[in-house]
């Protein structure tokens, strides 16, 4: 499922690519059709519904809670100064989440640079890690305790120093 996002003051076009969703009650990953089925996609209201939690789409995506792919192009248009001036508005809603997806690269950037992969090892653009050797796909948490993954020794030692300071 992809949701495209386009602003009238931009000629960017971003695009989410919805691969899986997660569903909170049962802890299991569901295919975006299952997701719409089971009413936890709303594609009208572009929401997340699920348990106690109502997100839009790509909050949900920078939570987490659904697994896919953002791309980001450039498209070149004309736009006529009529159109600008009635669509104003809804600029502001892409504005945000246009910011919201930036701090979601920027965040991943941050992982990337934390963690550290297996040699065999890859992270899939739906963000699952995938192990070459034995051509199997598995979550982060999956991974983590394979020991497929694992945290750079700064990041840990950081972490221990801050979480020791706060007790």
């Amino acid at each position: 499922m992809e949701i495209e996002y386009r602003s009238n003051r931009s000629p960017i076009v971003t695009t989410l690519l919805i691969r899986q969703v997660y569903d909170i009650s049962t802890e299991t990953m569901l295919t975006h059709r299952q997701a719409i089925d089971k009413g936890y996609l709303d594609t009208e209201l572009f929401i997340y519904v699920c348990a106690a939690i109502s997100l839009p789409i790509h909050e949900a995506f920078q939570r987490g809670l659904i697994l896919g792919e953002l791309r980001t192009n450039t498209i070149e248009r004309k736009i006529s100064k009529k159109i600008f001036s009635q669509q104003e508005s809804s600029d502001f809603e892409y504005d945000m989440m246009f910011s919201t997806l930036t701090n979601i690269v920027n965040s991943l950037s941050e992982f990337n640079n934390m963690i550290h992969i297996h040699d065999d090892c890859q992270i899939t653009s739906d963000g699952l890690i995938h192990d070459e050797k034995t051509d199997k796909t598995y979550l982060l948490s999956e991974a983590l305790d394979l020991g497929l993954v694992s945290f750079q020794n700064d990041f840990t030692q950081s972490t221990l120093v801050n979480q020791s300071e706060n007790v």
